[in-house]
């Protein structure tokens, strides 16, 4: 009984050392990072979540919605998000889309 506790208890810990983890690395992007005082889409500053390796990785993105969900209107979208925000648009934590050629 008292092993079962402890395993209990160790794995509340482990849980919320993940939850504590991700909800930092969301504030980092959202607030704290250099590159958040662009505009765009909240969601897409906090973009990518999990990594499994180099090679594959499963990232939970802003895009996939518009192109697996709603069948490849991505690009409709980034249009959209231009008319919203301006000629820079911040489309996930590491990139950003220019529609101004002369930028």
């Amino acid at each position: 009984m008292a092993v079962q506790v402890k395993i209990i208890s160790l794995l509340g810990r482990l849980v919320a050392i993940a939850v504590l983890y991700h909800a930092w690395i969301v504030i980092g992007r959202l607030y704290l990072s250099p590159i958040s005082k662009f505009p765009g889409p909240k969601l897409a500053a906090v973009g990518h979540f999990f990594s499994l390796g180099k090679d594959l990785r499963l990232r939970l993105r802003y895009q996939i919605y518009y192109d697996v969900i709603l069948g490849g209107r991505y690009w409709h979208q980034i249009a959209e998000l231009h008319k919203k925000y301006g000629p820079v648009v911040q489309i996930n934590p590491y990139e950003f889309h220019i529609s101004d050629p002369e930028f």
